[in-house]
């Protein structure tokens, strides 16, 4: 069975709950040319980050593209980069987790969520979608984070919402 909530899916609702419900029932529309631009600049901060990333830390330290699981995470990367959280339900890919110090029950740390965003600003729905990743983490490390980070043009901004 196919995973109902998606990434796409959860993205389209934070901005328009009725996009949303076309992209569940299966039904996809042309991308504007301001999405695709959102797209690019969205990618290319991630390139950027990426690379600052594995610039600042040794090679051991930086997980990717990996399924989440408790085990995995035990394990103690200083960055898991575009990591995938999966069940019956949902299958989304988190752009970023990164380990600071607290406690949890995968040791003395802690994970919060990592969103990679194109524009200037941090707004409300940056912030409700780091909140909601934030949530999903909550199955791995019986913890809720109280903060996350996005990152905008090499700029790192630990934001959550009401912050």
């Amino acid at each position: 069975m196919e995973a109902s909530i998606t990434r796409e899916a959860l993205e389209s609702y934070v901005f328009c709950k009725y996009k949303s419900y076309l992209k569940l029932i299966g039904q996809r529309g042309d991308k504007s040319d301001y999405e695709r631009l959102l797209i690019a600049a969205r990618s290319e901060v991630k390139l950027s980050a990426i690379d600052n990333i594995y610039v600042k830390n040794q090679e051991n330290q930086v997980v990717r593209n990996i399924v989440l699981t408790t085990s995995v995470l035990e394990q103690g990367p200083s960055f898991v980069l575009d990591a995938i959280m999966e069940d019956d339900h949902i299958s989304i890919s988190i752009d970023g987790l990164k380990k600071v110090s607290g406690v949890s029950n995968l040791g003395q740390f802690i994970y919060i969520p990592m969103l990679f965003h194109g524009g200037d600003r941090v707004h409300k729905e940056q912030r409700l979608l780091l909140e909601l990743y934030a949530f999903f983490l909550l199955q791995y490390q019986a913890i809720l984070p109280s903060s996350g980070i996005a990152l905008l043009y090499d700029l790192w901004i630990t934001s959550f919402p009401n912050a």
